[in-house]
C-alpha cells in the first residue's frame, strides 16, 4: 500500500520516484565513489500505489528525458493526486495542468485540486470535495489513497 508524496521539491521527487525505472539512477555512482550507498538497499524492489503531489511538478521525469532521451510516463504509472495554487510563483500552476494532461492522455487515474488564489505551500486550505463539503488537503489525500487502493477503513 505504498504511497509517496510531498510538497514542492517533495512532490517533484515523489513523481520522479514513482514513474521512473529502478535502473534510471542506480548506476550514476558506485559504492567506491560514495560508500554510503552500501546501506541504501538499492536492490530492493518496490511498487508505488499512489502519488501525492502538493505544488510540485514532473520536472524530475522531464529532466531524465532531456538527458537520456527516455519517456517514463506511461499507463502503468500510479494514480496521481495533485493540489496546486493558481498564484504559486515558486512552482507555477501550469505544472499541475501539464501533469493532469499527461495522466488524462494516458488514461491514468488522477485528481486535480485547483487552489484558487493560493500561493506556494498552502497546507491549511479547505477545499470542496465531490459532494461540496469542505475538507483539508490531508483528508482529500487520504480519501484518494483509500479509493485508489481500494482499502477498507474502519
Amino acid at each position: 500500500h505504498l504511497t509517496v508524496g510531498g510538497g514542492s521539491a517533495g512532490g517533484v521527487t515523489s513523481i520522479g520516484v514513482s514513474v521512473t525505472e529502478s535502473i534510471d539512477y542506480t548506476n550514476e555512482l558506485s559504492v567506491s565513489e560514495d560508500p554510503t550507498l552500501s546501506t541504501t538497499n538499492l536492490g530492493q524492489e518496490y511498487e508505488v500505489q499512489t502519488i501525492l503531489d502538493f505544488w510540485g511538478s514532473g520536472s524530475a521525469v522531464d529532466l531524465l528525458g532531456a538527458v537520456y532521451g527516455v519517456n517514463r510516463f506511461d499507463p502503468e504509472d500510479p494514480p496521481l493526486f495533485i493540489a496546486h495554487g493558481t498564484e504559486d510563483s515558486t512552482v507555477v500552476y501550469s505544472n499541475a495542468l501539464l501533469l493532469e494532461e499527461i495522466w488524462t492522455t494516458l488514461g491514468m487515474p488522477h485528481a486535480l485540486y485547483t487552489l484558487e488564489g493560493a500561493g506556494h505551500g498552502p497546507w491549511g486550505v479547505q477545499v470542496p470535495d465531490a459532494d461540496g463539503n469542505l475538507k483539508s488537503l490531508y483528508a482529500l489525500a487520504f480519501d484518494f489513497i483509500v479509493e485508489q487502493q481500494m482499502l477498507q477503513v474502519e
